[in-house]
């Protein structure tokens, strides 16, 4: 329930005084407000919402929260905390009710602690940090005697109770702690150390918060298995060390698998040493990958011969590390089901090709499984010997040179060497130029073509087979390599397997559509110039310090025989959340259900493939799965279909509108309302919210509430519905559930700065050959299929374009549209690929769109259009966040226009609200 806005003004004074109080200076005092807005308000429309609600529009949470931080104020204002660490502490909690609270009911314990049991002032302000932020349940006090009793000091407490509650994962599998005792009684019977017994207990809990407990039985069931097989104590702990070090690592089950799987490799020749060194190396992956792997080893027995089952060991680990979380599972499906290639190059070629493998893994990680796929399927066609030593550097090298390997490619490469690289090169800039047709196309399909042998064959990484693949020929499979070597497909790609191939077929069927483009536009080529450069981490920044980031990623990650979501239990975990009046603890699980369900999707896996190590690209990939309309937010969407309207859940679709003209309509079905009095209450407060909801409260007031014909009961009743908080709509629950997340990749892309490393010429073409009918791939964008757009003669393209490389950076989607007889431009779809802004800060994007726009003001002048629009919606303008940005930052005025439908795929999605860009009065575009 709401609080109306002017309690809350008289309020808020007495807030800021407690924070004077506190005695934080007026910098800490706007920090930590400046942190609330900024966790509460993404833009400006949040605070008209806000107060509509009687929310604080200053501060961005309710009175009702302000009852509950008061008294936790008062606790820190007669506390020993300096004034910075309760600014530290408040800017964690960001002055949150809830955290205030548990903060308040604990901190008379802690206290005690402080005085009584050796900690430090700043351990209880760790400790209380983190178990404000925490949805821990478990009873503290009981777990801080059961330490002491082992002998842990005040600083091991402090630390393990810290790291019990730190997780920002809710956990709960079993938060009670009836296995701690007996589990610390066991370790110290093996005369572990206490030392040794903090380090092991610490590492499990950082990773597993309060789920702890719940696995202490199993790590004890792996030591007794370990000690049964004759390890000794030194190696049992370096085992468990290495076991309990990875968050993926759970003890549990794992034991089964190593009494088994050691006497195995005991079996083979094996030392404890290498044993110990490779099941080390395999306990950093997860329980699942552990398994799939050991699977996958223990089969390259069949193709090793005597002596090298080591060296094949270490080969495989090396792919392994240089995989990450999302491709690692892909890549050991593609070991594991080249039995076939693996016999027939015979057990004397195995470990060179492995080893080679292991090389380009190693090399480029981001296209190495993509990589060694083609390899596999080349080698198996006979393209690539089985005695690989003999072409191993100029497979190297070709893969250098391309980007890539294209089987087809290569083989014209041992022909005609470096001379065809050079063709290559002179058919990618004929490609740019608008100088490549369907004839010349259809010539070098013909020229290259022969059949494939054999049946289709898997799409990679899937253990399925791809309903859309359909195997290429020869001379197709020579094409795709060199539409992309001009137009790379993106990491961020929303292409599955076979798709690609399959719209290459319907691109050239739909024939040449070059005479698309305006006369005036052909050969008409729009540069400037940008740095170019990379992004680095800022002299001693740390990424990811905390595992942020890491464990936001790893609830994508499926775990051993966990179902998939259905579209049903998102939707159910929406309402529960609602319900529970978006209690965290029902957000942090709606988010758990998001993850999976999003993850399990052909789009988002293959977006998360593309994310190896952290870096600045990966970290801008994440991004846009967080604020793509297509990615995340297009789940929750969904989950709306089955929330119930107009009962304190969520409201209609549109917006909050004014209430226009004399109202006599909605009057008519509230007097009908009002005269139906055998009406239950509940349901004529459902009708009346349902009418009522969708005006602004000034309008109701104004042309309702005044009126002298309306029964005063019935407008007590809408003074009653309209003192009720009002429903959130959407996109406000979205920006609620998806916030958090965003502001942890933030963070992490905050500590990045552009190095500068030279300027590049940028250039804007219009194109419409038909190697650009698969524009979609490199612009990462989801209507990439839609071969009915790509025929309409309306939709053009523009090519952002590496001009000293010959190579699409992106694209501009533009369609015509005709108004009044008069032609305008719109740009339903302005994305460089993730790749290239990559590297690129809110300034340099901020700076290529200003510079875009120029450029595409300079194509429409030449084509005599009066004017060029981008629409409102940053679903449509961009999947780039940062482009997002750059176009609010513009300041354009904005104008309603005639229905602009222009695509068919995924879904339509047309608009008719627009920037104004640019129109045919002499307005400048920011940058000319």
């Amino acid at each position: 329930m709401g609080v109306p806005l002017g309690e809350f003004l008289r309020q808020s004074p007495a807030l800021i005084a407690s924070l004077i109080d506190n005695g934080l200076r007026a910098d800490q005092i706007d920090g930590v407000l400046s942190k609330v807005r900024e966790d509460k308000i993404r833009d400006e429309n949040y605070w008209g919402q806000a107060a509509r609600r009687g929310q604080c529009v200053i501060l961005g949470f309710s009175v009702f929260d302000v009852s509950k931080i008061f008294p936790g104020l008062e606790i820190l204002k007669g506390s020993d905390w300096t004034p910075k660490q309760k600014t530290e502490f408040l800017l964690k909690i960001r002055l949150s009710g809830s955290g205030m609270e548990k903060f308040s009911a604990a901190f008379p314990t802690v206290k005690a602690w402080v005085a009584n049991e050796g900690w430090t002032t700043a351990q209880a302000v760790s400790y209380l940090t983190a178990l404000s932020l925490s949805y821990s349940k478990f009873d503290p006090v009981d777990v801080r005697l059961i330490l002491a009793r082992s002998g842990f000091d005040g600083a091991s407490q402090a630390q393990l109770l810290t790291d019990l509650v730190d997780s920002r994962v809710y956990r709960a599998q079993n938060a009670e702690p009836q296995f701690l005792e007996p589990f610390l009684h066991f370790l110290k019977a093996r005369s572990w150390s206490t030392q040794d017994v903090f380090d092991v207990l610490s590492r499990v809990a950082k990773n597993c918060g309060d789920a702890t407990f719940s696995q202490l039985p199993a790590l004890g069931d792996l030591i007794r298995t370990l000690e049964h097989q004759n390890w000794s104590p030194g190696e049992v702990k370096d085992l468990v060390f290495a076991f309990t070090e990875n968050s993926s690592s759970s003890p549990k089950d794992l034991f089964y698998t190593l009494k088994g799987y050691i006497p195995w490799l005991e079996a083979g020749g094996w030392g404890r040493p290498d044993i110990l060194w490779f099941l080390k190396q395999l306990s950093a992956k997860t329980q699942d990958e552990f398994h799939a792997a050991l699977g996958v080893f223990r089969g390259f027995s069949a193709y090793t011969l005597p002596g090298e089952q080591f060296s094949v060991a270490k080969q495989f680990m090396t792919i392994m590390d240089n995989c990450n979380p999302y491709n690692r599972a892909q890549v050991l499906n593609l070991l594991r089901d080249q039995g076939a290639l693996f016999r027939e190059m015979g057990r004397e070629h195995f470990s060179a090709h492995l080893e080679f493998y292991a090389a380009i893994m190693a090399r480029w990680p981001r296209i190495g499984y993509s990589v060694m796929s083609n390899l596999m399927e080349a080698t198996m066609d006979g393209i690539v010997p089985k005695d690989i030593a003999s072409s191993r550097e100029s497979i190297l090298k070709f893969i250098e040179r391309t980007h890539g390997f294209n089987s087809v490619h290569y083989q014209a490469y041992l022909v005609e060497g470096d001379g065809f690289l050079a063709q290559i090169n002179e058919y990618a800039q004929r490609i740019l130029d608008e100088d490549f047709s369907i004839q010349d196309a259809q010539a070098l399909v013909r020229k290259y073509d022969r059949s494939v042998p054999g049946h289709p064959r898997r799409g990679p990484g899937h253990g399925y087979m791809d309903p859309d693949y359909r195997p290429p020929s020869e001379g197709q499979k020579f094409l795709l390599g060199l539409i992309q070597r001009v137009s790379p497909t993106s990491g961020v790609s929303f292409a599955r397997d076979g798709q690609i191939g399959d719209l290459l077929r319907k691109v050239l069927q739909a024939g040449d559509l070059r005479s698309h483009i305006p006369a005036a536009w052909r050969g008409l080529v729009s540069t400037f110039e940008m740095s170019r450069g990379a992004m680095d981490l800022k002299p001693g920044e740390q990424l990811d310090p905390q595992g942020n980031i890491k464990s936001l990623l790893e609830q994508f990650r499926f775990e051993p025989g966990e179902q998939e979501p259905s579209h049903g239990d998102l939707a159910e975990a929406m309402v529960a959340y609602l319900v529970s009046g978006r209690d965290p603890a029902e957000g942090q699980r709606l988010r758990q259900i998001l993850f999976k369900r999003a993850a399990a999707s052909e789009e988002l896996r293959e977006k998360l493939a593309k994310i190896t190590e952290l870096d600045f690209t990966s970290l801008t990939i994440l991004e846009e799965i967080f604020s793509d309309a297509d990615s995340l937010p297009k789940f929750l969407k969904e989950a709306f279909d089955h929330v119930p309207r107009g009962r304190g859940l969520v409201t209609q679709m549109g917006a909050v509108g004014d209430l226009v003209g004399d109202a006599e309509g909605l009057v008519k079905q509230i007097k009908k309302l009002a005269q139906n009095r055998k009406m239950p209450a509940e349901r004529r407060k459902e009708i009346l919210t349902n009418l009522l909801k969708v005006y602004k409260p000034e309008g109701v007031r104004l042309k309702i509430l005044s009126r002298p014909d309306l029964p005063q009961e019935m407008k007590q009743e809408i003074e009653a519905v309209m003192g009720e908080k009002p429903d959130l709509t959407p996109r406000e629950i979205i920006e609620e559930l998806l916030q958090e997340p965003r502001r942890r990749i933030e963070a992490e892309k905050n500590k990045f700065q552009f190095q500068n490393q030279g300027v590049q010429k940028i250039g804007l073409r219009a194109v419409k050959g038909p190697a650009f009918g698969l524009h979609g791939f490199l612009s990462g964008v989801c209507i990439a299929p839609d071969i009915e757009l790509w025929k309409d003669p309306n939709f053009k393209l523009l090519a952002i374009t590496d001009e000293n490389e010959s190579q699409a950076l992106g694209y501009i989607h533009v369609y015509e549209k005709v108004i009044m007889g008069k032609k305008y431009l719109t740009l339903p779809g302005i994305n460089p690929s993730a790749e290239y802004v990559g590297a690129f800060n809110r300034k340099q994007s901020e700076e290529l769109f200003k510079k875009l726009m120029v450029g595409v003001r300079e194509f429409a002048e030449a084509g005599g259009y009066e004017g060029v629009y981008i629409p409102t919606s940053s679903g449509i303008h961009s999947n780039r966040g940062y482009i997002q940005e750059a176009i609010q930052k513009a300041g354009y005025p904005t104008k309603a226009m005639p229905e602009v439908n222009w695509n068919h795929l995924p879904s339509p999605y047309p608009f008719s609200e627009v920037y104004v860009v640019w129109e045919d009065k002499g307005e400048a575009v920011p940058g000319k």
